[in-house]
């Protein structure tokens, strides 16, 4: 039997849900989201569900993102510098490609943080963002944002999933979203992880759903489910009514 891991509150990633457990399974991860079937959605044209939040998340990362601590690590970008007047960001951009195989560079970057805090903008951090004066792409892999005044925060907020660059419906991962479902009613989310000491490359599939909180539960109880992810204080009381074997209970150290 797979070891398996209940959770409320939502993870960093679902890249988590392996190592998490003592036991890597194998074949796809079945993970559901409590709340409603995950959409791929533009941050910009509105707030996101905890389900497209976990999604948006896994198939599209920030200039930075969190760790499984709540730490603040690279995500589009290798590297950072922040002026000592905390006046100025300035970040150097790994080399990454969209899930169609074409280089992301950093003026595509800029132009569509841009987009994320303009004014027709629906993103739910835009108004966090307000002291942004300008974002501009210095060369093809730095990027400088500008600020009107210090915000000690600012790593923070772009690491949010709402913060994540998306171009139409395209990512750069760590996840990409498979074209073929096979399966229904559950999103294929793929990503191939390459093992330099062995010159090979392992496929990673996760499939993804959404449910309501009792019936997340109840699945995961019956072992149908290997992850359950999301909810809040009001759903613990599902979990708590089954008999889950020990460890399987965990709370997120970090929203986003």
């Amino acid at each position: 039997m797979r070891q398996r891991l209940l959770a409320l509150l939502l993870l960093p990633a679902l890249a988590l849900a392996p190592s998490a457990c003592k036991q890597k399974p194998s074949g796809a991860v079945d993970v559901v989201v409590i709340g409603a079937q995950p959409q791929m959605r533009d941050p910009a044209l509105g707030p996101l569900t905890p389900p497209d939040t976990v999604l948006v998340g896994n198939v599209a990362q920030g200039l930075v993102t969190l760790d499984a601590s709540g730490n603040v690590v690279g995500g589009l970008a290798e590297r950072w510098n922040v002026s000592d007047d905390g006046m100025s960001y300035i970040f150097r951009l790994a080399e990454t490609k969209w899930s169609d195989g074409k280089k992301v560079t950093a003026q595509q970057v800029a132009k569509l943080l841009k987009r994320e805090i303009g004014p027709r903008s629906k993103d739910r951090f835009k108004d966090a963002l307000g002291a942004i004066d300008d974002i501009v792409a210095m060369t093809d892999r730095v990027i400088e944002i500008r600020l009107t005044a210090p915000r000690p925060n600012l790593l923070s907020i772009l690491a949010q999933p709402e913060l994540a660059i998306i171009r139409g419906d395209q990512g750069t991962g760590p996840f990409a979203l498979a074209p073929e479902q096979n399966v229904k009613g559950k999103l294929r989310l793929t990503r191939a992880i390459s093992n330099p000491d062995e010159e090979t490359t392992e496929k990673e599939e996760v499939l993804l759903s959404g449910a309501g909180a009792e019936d997340a539960v109840r699945s995961f109880a019956a072992d149908k489910t290997d992850m359950v992810l999301g909810g809040t204080f009001a759903d613990l009381a599902y979990a708590q009514r089954i008999k889950l074997p020990r460890g399987t209970l965990r709370f997120d150290p970090a929203s986003g």
